[in-house]
């Protein structure tokens, strides 16, 4: 992978957070192929982009509710595949100050399709339950 793709894949991620931050859900999700697979602790699911656009809105409004503030991207990794897919591992880091607690570091890992000057998340895969971590964290009660 060049430097230049490199700073892609970092800059596609802050764009990611950026829009996550600002709760431009729209935005967010047209960063997603139009289908999209989704695994983690919980299993593997395909979703449409209509399934994917309520389970990112869910996501955000259960996150908002709890004081949960957006994640913020600490690292990225990244693997090119061939000249269309990339790999990306990358952390990304909640900062839980508000709620009078550590802050939490939880990693996901991305399959990325580059198609012209346009990149989209075609599998995301969390490798930990935040909803999980924050009940570990006394942050949920369910």
């Amino acid at each position: 992978m060049t430097d230049d793709d490199a700073t892609r894949v970092q800059s596609f991620f802050e764009m990611f957070a950026a829009k996550n931050a600002a709760g431009d859900l729209d935005g967010v999700l047209q960063l997603f192929a139009p289908t999209v697979m989704i695994a983690g602790p919980n299993g593997t699911n395909v979703l449409p982009s209509n399934a994917m656009a309520a389970a990112i809105r869910n996501r955000k409004q259960r996150l908002d509710s709890l004081g949960v503030p957006s994640a913020t991207l600490v690292d990225c990794d990244t693997i090119a595949l061939d000249d269309r897919y990339t790999l990306a591992r990358t952390e990304w880091r909640f900062d839980l100050s508000r709620l009078h607690t550590d802050p939490i570091t939880l990693s996901s890992t991305f399959l990325l399709e580059h198609v012209d000057a346009e990149t989209r998340i075609i599998v995301y895969m969390n490798h930990h339950d935040i909803m999980a971590v924050l009940r570990e964290r006394g942050i949920v009660n369910e």
